[in-house]
């Protein structure tokens, strides 16, 4: 037969043990959705081939590194990506782009690009939620 106290330890070792298996910011990966993806962009000023230059900054806002980030980009193939050109591509010509070569996206970090051309709207579309931090 149990005894309360018994009964009370039990429910402790049990919580206990949980807390261990659990890895801490599990829950926050649930706060991770597709608007912790800000993305920002502004005309620079400069004009390169009669076409406008734009920067565009993409912030991880989430408590979780992000990795795999797709975004939307439609009409992509009317714009020059000026520096590192691999650093957005688009997949296929299906108006979705890898961003940063799948690589991770520490939290709170800002990432940014250059292109020339007519504004385009891009949004988050994809990403896969990696390590969190509380």
């Amino acid at each position: 037969m149990w005894t309360i106290a018994g009964t009370i330890v039990r429910a402790l070792c049990f919580i206990l043990s949980i807390s261990v298996i659990i890895p801490k910011g599990l829950g926050d990966a649930a706060s991770c959705t597709p608007d912790k993806v800000q993305i920002t962009q502004s005309q620079t000023g400069t004009i390169i081939s009669s076409r406008i230059e734009w920067v565009v900054d993409v912030t991880n806002t989430c408590t979780c590194n992000l990795s795999n980030v797709q975004l939307l980009c439609p009409n992509f193939e009317s714009i020059k990506v000026g520096g590192d050109p691999t650093i957005i591509t688009e997949i296929g010509n299906t108006g979705v782009c890898e961003f940063y070569k799948g690589r991770e996206l520490i939290k709170s970090d800002t990432y940014r690009f250059y292109y020339i051309g007519d504004g385009i709207n891009f949004a988050p579309f994809s990403f896969t939620i990696g390590r969190c931090y509380g």
